[in-house]
């Protein structure tokens, strides 16, 4: 068997891809909301790891993924870990902004379709409020849909420094 040496980390996905074999298998943490870990596992898993320093500018923009509470891996730590994949997605738009506000005692947010999110205060993820979480839960004619405020997907700010992202991966 003739094993590759020394791939770069797009090599060995590319291969994968193409169902060939790497040198190892890829190893993705973080880059899309089903591979990711948790921002309370990955404070302890830094913690433990001894590195501290990158605990301490940690805040809510370090959510990768709000509603699951899913950490955005620094760079360093992706490096340390050998991990071959690193996210690019699209922005929100320039007219929303993740606002988490208190209600009734928990926290909250209103997504950029009008759907109502909430966690309890020291909750690990959200989930749509029950029963008048989504604008178009009660439509009940093509109308309505059509004069709903669609956000934007055209907005030029979903793109902005993507191509940028992709270059450096």
């Amino acid at each position: 068997m003739n094993h590759k040496q020394n791939l770069t980390p797009r090599e060995r996905v590319l291969t994968t891809l193409k169902h060939k074999e790497p040198d190892y298998i890829p190893y993705d943490l973080g880059s899309t909301s089903v591979t990711g870990i948790h921002s309370v596992t990955y404070n302890n898993l830094l913690h433990y790891l001894g590195k501290d320093y990158l605990l301490k500018n940690r805040q809510q923009s370090s959510h990768y993924e709000t509603l699951q509470g899913l950490a955005k891996i620094d760079e360093a730590m992706k490096r340390a870990l050998k991990v071959d994949t690193r996210a690019s997605s699209f922005k929100n738009s320039s007219a929303w902004k993740l606002e988490i506000k208190e209600m009734e005692g928990n926290k909250a947010f209103t997504d950029e379709l009008g759907c109502i999110w909430i966690s309890p205060k020291d909750g690990y993820y959200f989930d749509q409020v029950p029963g008048k979480s989504h604008p178009l839960a009660n439509i009940a004619k093509i109308e309505d849909i059509n004069n709903y405020n669609w956000p934007e997907p055209k907005d030029a700010a979903r793109i902005t420094n993507l191509r940028a992202e992709l270059k450096k991966r």
